[in-house]
This record gives structure tokens, sequence and C-alpha cells, in this order.
């Protein structure tokens, strides 16, 4: 996990260092009440584009999404300007969890 300084400057330049994955694990462990539950695979296509597939708890759906999409499209342009800086390509992916088979 990443530890910010307590200088907002300093923060933001130890965030914007960080990997695309890294960056998002620490946005969206900030967002959840589950942050455990929070899973990021991250793959290339073959074009050379990260693909990150997120999944977190059933209860932090809504959270992540935000009203209308909100949040969901907020990560993703964070995590795009990060890449145009990069020079990388990066594609969002945000998975249903898998649920429990129910007994009874």
């Amino acid at each position: 996990m990443v530890e910010l300084v307590s200088n907002p400057q300093t923060a933001i330049q130890q965030l914007s260092n960080l990997p695309l994955k890294d960056l998002l694990t620490y946005i969206i462990t900030q967002i959840v009440d589950h942050p455990e539950a929070v899973q990021i695979d991250e793959q290339t296509d073959p074009q050379g584009s990260t693909i990150l597939t997120l999944q977190v708890a059933e209860e932090d759906m809504g959270k992540v999404i935000g009203r209308g999409g909100k949040i969901i499209r907020a990560l993703r342009f964070i995590l795009k300007v990060k890449a145009i800086k990069t020079n990388q390509h990066v594609r969002l992916e945000l998975t249903e969890p898998e649920s429990q088979p129910s007994t009874g």
C-alpha cells in the first residue's frame, strides 16, 4: 500500500509516479468499504494496450460506479491521462463479483 506524505504537493508527485495498476489500487481502496475484496488484474492485449480488470465486493459496486456512472468515468479519465503522459493506452473494465451459490 502507498503511504502518502502530509504535504499535498509531494503526495501528488508520489501518485503521479505510480504504475497504472498501483494508482488504481490506491484510489479504489480509498473509495470502498471492503478494500480487502479489491482485485485488479492487469493484462496486455495484442495491440499493446493495458487492460485493467477491476472487481470489488458486491456492496461496493455502487460506490465504484457512482450516480449515473460518474465515478467509474472519472477513474477511466484519470487512468487515461496517466497513460497518455507515459505514452500508453489503457482500458478499465469493471466486472461483477462472483456470487456465492445459495444453499437451501
